[in-house]
């Protein structure tokens, strides 16, 4: 159960990262795109639009990656985790578990 939620975690972890630094990219190309608005070059600023566009997208699909991964991870938490938490704090984790309380 903890792999999984590890395992979670990371992904989480990497999407997290992987959406800041889209942005970063969005960001930098919304520069671009302003340099290539004063320039009028039609071709440079296509090429900047189709970028912003593929960033944009981009963003919006880590964001629904990460909300899934919190969702899964929340689950996981909820049906796996919280209750061996209150079987162990209720004294039921020494009956489940009792070769990890013996001194």
């Amino acid at each position: 159960m903890l792999e999984k939620l590890y395992a979670e975690d990371q992904r989480l972890y990497k999407d997290i990262k992987d959406e800041g630094v889209t942005k970063l990219e969005h960001e930098k190309i919304l520069l671009l795109q302003k340099q290539d608005d004063e320039d009028r070059d039609w071709t440079k600023t296509e090429k900047t639009r189709s970028s912003v566009e593929s960033f944009q997208s981009d963003i919006v699909c880590l964001k629904e990656s990460i909300s899934r991964l919190c969702s899964s991870i929340s689950k996981l938490i909820d049906e796996a985790l919280h209750p061996q938490l209150i079987a162990v704090t209720s004294g039921e984790g020494m009956l489940m578990f009792p070769e990890e309380f013996e001194t």
